[in-house]
C-alpha cells in the first residue's frame, strides 16, 4: 500500500510487525550511517569477486578472463581501487592459466606427432606455469606427456646407435639396440620410427646372409685353388718319377 492509500500504516504493521512511526524512526536513525559508507555494500560499489575467484581456482581460465574483463571496466568506473587491484591480479592469473593450458595442449600434440623435444619443452613450460598458479589438476597428465616423450627420445637415440653398430658390422650389439628401440617405438605409437627399426633389422639379417654367402664363396674358391695346386704338384712330380725309373 502507498502513503496516499488509507490503511497503509496498518499494512506496514502487519508486514514488519512494527508501527509506521517505529519504522520511520529506525530509518531516520539509519540514514546517517548509510550515507557515511554503508551504501558501498551493494553489488555495484562493493563488488564481490568470490565467484570469479572460484573460476580461477578451478582452472576455468577462459570464463574467468571473460568475466574479469567486464568486471574491471565496472570497477574502474566506480573507482574501487582495492577491488580493482584484486581483479587485475585474478585476470593475470587467468591469462597465465590459459597460456599454461595452451602449452599443455601443444605438448600433447607434439607427442602425438612424435616430436619428442618439443613435447618435453612445452610440457615443462606448462608444469612451471601451473605450479606458479598452485593448480595441480593437470600435473599428472603433463608429467605423463614428458615421460613418454623422454622414452621416445631415448628409443630414437638407441635406434641411431644400432644403425652405427650395424655399419661397423657389430651385428649382435646392433640387433640388441635395434630390437629394443623398435619395440619401444611400437609401444609409443611411433609408426615411422618402428618401421625404420624393422628396416634396419632386416638389413642386418641381409648383411649377415651376404657375409655368409661371401664366406662360402671364399671357402669354395680356396678349395678349388687347393685342389688345383695339388693336381699341379701331382702332374709336375710324375715326369720326374718316370725319369728316375728309367
Amino acid at each position: 500500500a502507498s502513503a496516499e492509500q488509507p490503511g497503509y500504516r496498518s499494512a506496514l504493521e502487519v508486514t514488519y510487525g512494527k508501527t509506521a512511526d517505529q519504522l520511520e524512526a529506525e530509518w531516520a536513525a539509519y540514514l546517517p550511517a548509510y550515507f557515511e559508507g554503508r551504501w558501498q555494500i551493494n553489488a555495484i560499489y562493493a563488488y564481490d569477486l568470490a565467484d570469479v575467484t572460484t573460476l580461477v581456482e578451478q582452472g576455468a581460465y577462459t570464463d574467468a578472463e571473460s568475466q574479469l574483463t567486464e568486471i574491471i571496466g565496472l570497477l574502474e568506473a566506480t573507482d574501487q581501487a582495492e577491488t580493482l587491484a584484486q581483479a587485475e591480479t585474478l585476470l593475470a592469473q587467468a591469462r597465465q592459466g590459459r597460456a599454461a593450458r595452451a602449452m599443455a595442449d601443444e605438448a600433447r600434440l607434439a607427442l602425438l606427432a612424435d616430436n619428442y623435444p618439443q613435447a618435453i619443452e612445452k610440457g615443462q613450460a606448462a608444469l612451471a606455469a601451473y605450479e606458479a598458479l598452485d593448480y595441480r589438476a593437470r600435473v599428472p597428465e603433463i608429467q605423463n606427456y614428458i615421460y613418454r616423450a623422454e622414452l621416445g627420445q631415448a628409443a630414437l637415440a638407441k635406434l641411431g646407435d644400432g644403425e652405427r653398430l650395424l655399419d661397423s658390422l657389430r651385428f649382435f650389439e646392433a640387433e640388441r639396440h635395434l630390437t629394443e628401440a623398435t619395440s619401444l617405438l611400437q609401444a609409443l605409437g611411433n609408426e615411422a620410427g618402428a618401421a625404420q627399426g624393422a628396416t634396419l633389422l632386416a638389413e642386418s639379417a641381409w648383411r649377415q646372409q651376404l657375409i655368409v654367402y661371401a664366406l662360402i664363396v671364399v671357402a669354395a674358391l680356396l678349395l678349388v685353388v687347393n685342389t688345383m695346386r695339388r693336381l699341379f704338384n701331382y702332374f709336375l712330380a710324375e715326369p720326374l718319377e718316370m725319369e728316375f725309373t728309367t
